[in-house]
């Protein structure tokens, strides 16, 4: 049964043909979606990052009696799948790039994007695509991070969702009488990108206000989840010798590079990556010698973990650091599931890790859409840039149906480019407040349910 929020977020998606679900991780996005589709009668396309296709079926089967069907494949298969009846077609974002044309041809009426976040990017080949598709009367978001970088982020998934928000917004922005926040059309070049051009100067307030009308967003501490308590603790380990000399050298060549204008700066950016891994492991670098504080402390932090009877998830964005951590718990004889991207089954190793296994190892993979609330202690062994990233590990153990306090360990090495990455995460996590969660919308949430 669903609860009363998720009840009030089914009835706000049918009552618009085009809107955002924003609600937090573990909020039952997929269920009150699927819930609104059912309510509506409508053939719905599903599209989705490829590790969550199995969940989305999964849902379907949950809440109703509606067939699910998982695209998937060769390419020949995937050419008689699009010619079978289903309620729910369910699809990759991957899939969408090769099979743009074969997709439209589905009879759906309703399109989902989830974890839209994926088309952030406007001039990205995947956002081109999911908005060359046939896109029907109607069309929902699915996102708990509409904003991950900068303001242009909303706008892409704007362009999706088309003129039912884009009129919305619009009026939002524009000078009514006694309106307080608002901007000067003329005083932007008509045209098509009109409308961008006011989203990118808008004050974060009249953005704020501009969102309400079609964007529902729901943060945990406003619904009454009874979630168990969780715990942030930032682990500081210090560079072992091997790791600081080395870290030296990289230092000072990124210096040179920087100030060296001829440098492209792509070479730039993958110094800067050079730097973060030597931050986690000396072997990401030069395996011959495999120095790495931040494994001297993992290791016998989850092993202490496992032993109290918990589970334990661990992400780093780097794969070859995840094989020497999930090398390392193996040798201690902990039982390991491991979700990098390249598996050939991905449900088969979480399933694992709701049995028998100890330990999930994951790369940005893991990050999203997947129940993991088995676990109550998250490592996260890098900062990244993103504070959505940041959220979205942490909410796969701080869900719906955790039922033990959930433990985060978040490791950072002082004195190096992971303390200014963590200031800039800083920094956006204010952008987003802005934005999306600032106090009025809480009490416009309390006035739409009372």
């Amino acid at each position: 049964m669903l609860r009363d929020y998720q009840q009030q977020g089914v009835a706000f998606l049918e009552a618009r043909d085009k809107a955002l679900l924003c609600d937090d991780p573990g909020l039952g996005k997929t269920a009150q979606a699927i819930m609104c589709c059912l309510r509506k009668g409508l053939t719905t396309l599903v599209v989705c990052p490829h590790t969550i296709k199995d969940e989305w079926e999964h849902e379907v089967r949950k809440w109703t009696d509606l067939k699910p069907l998982v695209i998937g494949g060769s390419a020949a298969k995937r050419a008689l799948q699009y010619m079978e009846k289903a309620n729910f077609y369910i699809v990759s974002y991957d899939v969408v790039i090769r099979d743009a044309e074969g997709i439209s041809a589905i009879p759906y009426n309703c399109i989902i994007l989830d974890e839209a976040q994926r088309i952030k990017n406007r001039k990205t080949l995947t956002a081109r695509t999911v908005k060359g598709l046939r896109l029907p009367r109607y069309r929902y978001i699915l996102t708990a991070t509409p904003i991950e970088n900068r303001i242009s982020d909303l706008y892409s998934l704007m362009e999706f969702t088309g003129n039912g928000t884009y009129y919305a917004m619009r009026a939002s922005l524009t000078p009514t009488r006694g309106s307080y926040f608002y901007l000067d059309s003329r005083s932007f070049k008509p045209g098509p990108n009109q409308l961008r051009q006011m989203v990118r100067q808008a004050p974060p307030e009249a953005l704020h206000n501009a969102l309400k009308s079609f964007m529902l967003r729901r943060r945990k501490e406003d619904v009454d989840l009874q979630l168990p308590p969780k715990t942030n603790i930032i682990l500081e380990t210090h560079l072992t010798q091997e790791q600081e000399a080395m870290y030296a050298l990289a230092r000072d060549r990124f210096l040179l590079m920087v100030d060296d204008k001829t440098v492209p700066i792509v070479s730039v950016l993958a110094q800067l990556t050079y730097l973060r891994e030597i931050c986690n492991s000396t072997a990401l670098v030069s395996p011959k010698h495999p120095f790495s504080s931040k494994l001297d402390e993992l290791v016998p932090r989850v092993n202490e973990a496992v032993l109290t009877g918990n589970k334990v998830i661990v992400f780093s964005e780097f794969k070859r650091f995840c094989d020497i951590i999930v090398a390392a718990l193996r040798r201690e004889g902990l039982r390991v599931s491991y979700l990098h991207g390249q598996e050939k089954c991905i449900g088969a190793q979480k399933e694992a890790f709701w049995g028998e296994n100890q330990v999930l190892v994951a790369t940005r993979t893991g990050e999203v859409g997947h129940n993991l609330q088995c676990a109550s202690y998250v490592f996260e062994c890098e900062p990244c840039w993103n504070p959505a990233r940041v959220k979205q590990r942490q909410d796969r153990a701080h869900r719906l149906g955790q039922t033990k306090p959930v433990f985060i360990y978040s490791f950072l090495t002082p004195g190096t480019v992971e303390e200014r990455i963590r200031a800039t995460l800083q920094g956006k996590e204010e952008l987003y407040r802005e934005v999306i969660d600032r106090p009025e919308y809480r009490q416009w949430l309390r006035e739409l349910v009372e």
